[in-house]
């Protein structure tokens, strides 16, 4: 175990070719730069990160839930050695007011950070927001990596689209999941998913296999795929807006909670 407060203008911290456990509570540096090297690496990244190593199990016990991102005060960094496998935990839910942020396809900008966190070719990217109402862009997805977005109450605003209005740009899968309300709480989770300035004819799904998925869109390419693309749960309104090309839309269910 390296456990510890390094200062230093710039940090590099590299990963072995074993699988690593990188636990980051702050950046304060002026860049810190993770390597994380050759197998399924994990990286958490939050205020109560914690990982050790057990001796006597052999295992790897690890935490990251209840911390905030306010110690990202400047650019934090992950990279791999190309084989897309290191996961990213990146951990706000301890987060209590309103906040908004930006999600694409090499980093993660907003959500309380001063500083931002890019990131390389990693096979999965978990990101759990805070209890307060949290407004996520979605601007860009990287094909090949997994994200998954928890959110911790039941008035968050989500959009999908990127910067020029389509969706060419959602590459990756996107599993936004919002709590389910209880105690009479009103559900005001709302999905927007814009592809209103798309100047090609393309297909779509709406639906799929369990009435909550959007795909195809030009998401992932020009074929549907019903692995790729947005599959939502605990949203109350899901909107979405297509351009005036000619798509062809497939409606096989809806779900809204």
């Amino acid at each position: 175990d390296l456990e510890g407060t390094i200062t230093a203008a710039a940090v590099f911290v590299n990963g072995s070719v074993n699988r690593d456990t990188i636990a980051i509570r702050g950046v304060t540096a002026s860049t810190m730069t993770v390597n994380t090297g050759d197998n399924q690496d994990t990286v958490l990244i939050g205020s109560n990160a914690t990982a050790s190593f057990d001796r006597a199990t052999g295992k790897v016990l690890l935490s990251n839930t209840g911390g905030n991102l306010a110690g990202i005060q400047t650019t934090l960094y992950v990279s791999d050695s190309g084989d897309q496998a290191a996961q990213l935990f990146i951990d706000d839910s301890g987060y209590g007011a309103a906040t908004s942020g930006t999600l694409t396809n090499d980093s993660v900008v907003g959500f309380g950070m001063p500083g931002e966190i890019d990131y390389g070719t990693i096979g999965a990217l978990t990101l759990a927001l805070g209890v307060g109402s949290d407004d996520l862009a979605v601007q860009s997805t990287a094909k090949g990596t997994a994200y998954t977005v928890d959110f911790g109450s039941v008035n968050n605003t989500v959009t999908v689209t990127g910067t020029n209005k389509t969706l060419d740009d959602i590459s990756g899968s996107l599993l936004l999941d919002a709590p389910t309300p209880t105690g009479g709480v009103l559900n005001k989770n709302t999905l927007i998913v814009d592809d209103s300035h798309e100047t090609n004819a393309v297909a779509g799904v709406l639906g799929g296999s369990s009435s909550n998925q959007i795909y195809g869109f030009g998401m992932g390419g020009a074929t549907p795929d019903s692995t790729l693309g947005i599959t939502y749960l605990g949203f109350a309104s899901v909107s979405m807006t297509l351009g005036a090309s000619g798509d062809t839309v497939t409606i096989s269910g809806t779900s809204t909670q």
